[in-house]
């Protein structure tokens, strides 16, 4: 397990470098669809206060009350909090991004703010490169067996390269490879990331997604 005490101020830093993003925003680009294609950038920036906010108590009681259904549970934190002006939102974001939950590990919050900050920035056309240990944290996060179904087939039977860091998942299998960022934003369910991939399993890669 990684040392909290490291981790967390990697993963607050990660937050705030989204603030910055974020306080240069339009009002319509707030509107803009994110990468989680349901939910806006606001929608999306909501989550994540919700996620810096609540406590390990308070997320299991929320789960009871919605039958455990993650995804209904999510809607209704977004729903409540997306009623007020962009700028409320920028200003509770701020508030909240220095929080460490208990709810969540460090390397899981720094894997979630990772992964929702491309959800925001690609949409939006704004780079942003992260730091290299920042990205194999990431890259430890998703080498793990994925909970979701849906992840688990994305990857199965291919193997996956990096091909701008020593970093490869999987052993077997037709090969997917490409810049690290956006091979790991694909095997989390992102297709954005597809367009900078490449090998002779990326047909079968890209084929999944739309499953």
């Amino acid at each position: 397990m990684a040392n909290p005490d490291v981790m967390w101020p990697r993963v607050i830093k990660e937050r705030e470098a989204l603030a910055e993003d974020l306080a240069g925003l339009t009002n319509a680009q707030w509107a803009t669809r994110s990468l989680c294609s349901k939910w806006t950038v606001q929608n999306l920036v909501v989550h994540l206060i919700s996620g810096f906010q609540v406590t390990k108590k308070e997320a299991v009681l929320a789960l009871v009350r919605h039958g455990f259904n993650f995804s209904q549970l999510n809607d209704t934190v977004v729903s409540s909090g997306t009623h007020v002006p962009p700028s409320t939102t920028l200003e509770q974001y701020r508030a909240a991004m220095g929080r460490e939950s208990d709810t969540f590990k460090p390397e899981d919050a720094l894997a979630e703010i990772m992964i929702h900050s491309a959800d925001i920035r690609i949409p939006l056309g704004l780079e942003y490169e992260p730091s290299k240990d920042n990205l194999f944290s990431l890259a430890a996060s998703v080498s793990k067996r994925p909970h979701s179904k849906r992840l688990r087939d994305l990857r199965k039977g291919l193997r996956f390269t990096a091909t701008d860091q020593p970093w490869s998942l999987g052993s077997k299998g037709p090969e997917v490879k490409g810049p690290m960022l956006p091979l790991l934003l694909a095997l989390c369910g992102r297709e954005a990331g597809l367009e900078q991939l490449e090998g002779d399993g990326l047909t079968a890669f890209r084929a999944r997604f739309s499953h």
